[in-house]
């Protein structure tokens, strides 16, 4: 039996891939990995399972019907089979499906509020905010214009850091609230947005959610991306990033907030749907604690030599965020900073410890992210020099006069593609 020919003689029965009654009022979308496409139906002519392989094309089910595409057969994730349960697994390298709105769509493209679930289980997370979705103007930064969900920015043992943000909630922040859990394991992520200026809510499993303000404004639902995040590059084409490393079974979402009854019929049915996949999984993956987790030794020294024979002062200066440290040739210490500051370091008072700094060169913003800071020789006829690698360009910066003050900058090369920015 279809989906279809389901819902409509069983419409509140439990049915293949539909799991009692949802509210319908204001759904915007449905993607059931029991449902993926026309050519992967629950139960084939030929076998009595739901059918595995490469996922182009995920059906949105919700009246919206905003299907999700992906063409390109290697950033197709794979749609498999645990415990008669079907998922749609995603690499972690660039799976990812994508749904855009175009100019002739009936579809709404922004929203002032969300009620959103997704019903997933997460492998790793080596940092640099893998996601479960997100949202976007065309051309622009989800968490800019829209509204992402993922696994935050640096690499984590367990389930512990989830991040949700976008148009009027800026900026990372976990909203798991010490709460964690192995990977592996499925959970139900429950995502809530007020309208106007209210605050965003987070929940896993049905438990206290965890709250952040948010300002007026409205999210961008043009363009959509599941397994990955939707950003930019500074030349404003939109570049995929943050490619999740997991499976996702089920993604609801709503341009309302859903009554509290509302959201606790959601959860008792996905939790009802899902119960059997929940046990099978972490067997089928193999899950297995991590261990014990590394913790910090009181009173440590700011460096801890490992070979002995070496001892470690600190100088008297202090300095912001360097992160490039060199001797020139007349034994100069030459610090760089990542805010682009250059910094000469000197011993006024003979105990062999660098204690007064001056400024070489003052960045009056046209250094964004240095990364690595290389001197010029004694005999250099360019005089006292300092090469600095950056976003788009490599700097030099000469002293010509010799007074330890640099005079300009010249670009020795430049031209590549920037990395997008988070």
């Amino acid at each position: 039996m279809s989906w279809l020919r389901c819902w409509m003689v069983f419409a509140a029965i439990s049915c293949t891939g539909w799991a009692g009654e949802l509210p319908r009022e204001g759904m915007i979308l449905h993607l059931d990995a029991a449902h993926v496409s026309e050519s992967m139906s629950d139960t084939g002519a030929d076998s009595d399972k739901p059918a595995e392989g490469p996922v182009a094309k995920w059906l949105d089910r919700s009246p919206a019907g905003r299907d999700f595409l992906q063409p390109v057969a290697e950033n197709q994730p794979q749609r498999v089979v645990i415990g008669g349960s079907p998922l749609v697994r995603f690499d972690g390298q660039n799976d990812y499906l994508l749904s855009t709105a175009d100019s002739d769509s009936a579809l709404d493209t922004s929203t002032d509020a969300l009620t959103l679930f997704i019903v997933a289980a997460p492998h790793e997370n080596m940092g640099d905010f893998p996601g479960f979705l997100s949202t976007s103007a065309p051309d622009k930064r989800d968490y800019q214009t829209g509204f992402n969900v993922d696994l935050g920015p640096g690499p984590t043992r367990k389930l512990e850091y989830i991040n949700v943000e976008g148009a009027g909630f800026g900026g990372a922040r976990n909203m798991l609230a010490n709460q964690s859990s192995l990977f592996g394991t499925l959970h139900i992520l429950q995502t809530v947005v007020e309208p106007g200026n209210a605050q965003v809510e987070f929940s896993i499993d049905g438990q206290s959610p965890a709250v952040r303000p948010k300002e007026p404004g409205l999210l961008a639902l043009h363009e959509w991306a599941v397994g990955a995040r939707l950003l930019a590059t500074p030349d404003g084409k939109r570049e995929m990033h943050g490619f999740l490393k997991g499976d996702i079974a089920e993604v609801l979402a709503w341009n309302r907030v859903l009554s509290s009854q509302e959201r606790e019929q959601v959860v008792s049915l996905l939790q009802s749907k899902y119960a059997t996949l929940a046990e099978a999984l972490p067997a089928s993956l193999k899950v297995a604690d991590p261990g014990v987790p590394l913790v910090r030794i009181e009173n440590a020294p700011l460096v801890q030599m490992m070979m002995p024979g070496f001892t470690v002062r600190e100088i008297p200066v202090e300095l912001t965020n360097v992160n490039n440290v060199r001797y020139r040739h007349d034994g100069r210490l030459v610090t760089l900073g990542y805010n682009g500051d250059i910094h000469l370091l000197s011993d006024t008072d003979g105990d062999g410890l660098e204690d007064h700094a001056t400024i070489f060169w003052k960045n009056p913003g046209s250094v964004r992210g240095p990364l690595g800071l290389l001197l010029t020789d004694k005999d250099d006829p360019r005089g006292n020099a300092a090469f600095v690698p950056s976003k788009g360009k490599v700097s030099m910066f000469v002293d010509r006069d010799g007074d330890d003050v640099a005079d300009e900058e010249g670009v020795v090369a430049a031209g590549w593609k920037e990395i997008p920015q988070n």
